[in-house]
């Protein structure tokens, strides 16, 4: 039958009677996950439960097909509780054609260690990995991402560092990062750094910011290059002329400056 029609079928005369048969094709497995077709789109599904349960790497191809009508669907979201207190569950690794983690999708996976989400993730919902306390390493937020609920990281208890990568702040709840270790960094994109201090919610960690501008070094005669910018798309250049001190202009930001006249003279 038509996807979304199975509560309809089961009201007609003469169809009810067939209901163990009738297959709804808007949920369906592949023999490891479930999923389920959204309700806005019908060229895409969410990730609904975990059929699987000795999985320990968490993965998924950027499209799915339903092998009861061969129909072929874009792996968009993961549902809200999908993997909540799965105790086997040691990696995640996202597809790019995800843009959504619902509530609670993670939480409290006590044996997650290293979790990898992917460019285009625009949503993470509330509580989607708190409680994950064995995530190491570093953790890079997307710049995709626009909106993070709240404590979604929370209890990172062993995290090193969590690489930020919008240059606009994303809109968070509260106590998304609350209990990170006294060490652990967030890095924050060069040239965004005010925007998060003064950023609702993210001003809280600001004690813990750094920012991603790389010290610069310049030498007489060399010039300033893309890559010394780190500015995607332009390229400054400028050449010195060190008989006379002259003043350098950055348009873009970085933690320092070091100009040599000669040699190794400062």
């Amino acid at each position: 039958i038509p996807c979304r029609t199975y509560e309809a079928y089961k009201k007609v005369k003469n169809w009810n009677i067939w209901l163990s048969r009738i297959v709804d094709p808007c949920l369906f497995s592949d023999g490891t996950y479930t999923y389920q077709v959204l309700p806005e789109d019908d060229s895409k599904v969410a990730v609904k439960a975990l059929v699987d349960n000795s999985i320990q790497h968490v993965t998924f191809s950027t499209n799915v097909t339903n092998p009861d009508n061969d129909q072929t669907y874009l792996v968009a979201k993961i549902a809200d509780n999908c993997f909540k207190d799965n105790a086997t569950i040691t990696s995640v690794t996202l597809p790019p054609s995800l843009i959504s983690i619902g509530a609670f999708a993670f939480y409290n996976c006590k044996n997650l260690q290293t979790i990898s989400l992917n460019e285009g993730l625009e949503f993470i919902g509330e509580k989607a990995f708190a409680h994950d306390s064995l995530v190491t390493g570093t953790l890079t937020i997307p710049s995709s991402v626009t909106s993070i609920g709240t404590s979604a990281f929370y209890n990172f208890s062993k995290i090193e560092k969590i690489d930020v990568l919008p240059q606009m702040p994303p809109a968070i709840g509260t106590s998304i990062f609350f209990a990170l270790p006294n060490n652990a960094t967030i890095i924050i994109p060069c040239g965004s750094l005010n925007l998060y201090q003064n950023a609702n919610n993210w001003k809280n960690f600001s004690s813990k910011f750094i920012s991603a501008c790389k010290p610069l070094t310049l030498k007489k005669g060399e010039e300033l290059t893309q890559e010394d910018t780190i500015v995607s798309s332009i390229a400054y250049r400028r050449t010195f002329d060190m008989d006379v001190w002259q003043t350098l202009y950055l348009p873009f930001e970085v933690d320092s400056v070091l100009v040599y006249d000669n040699e190794d003279a400062e």
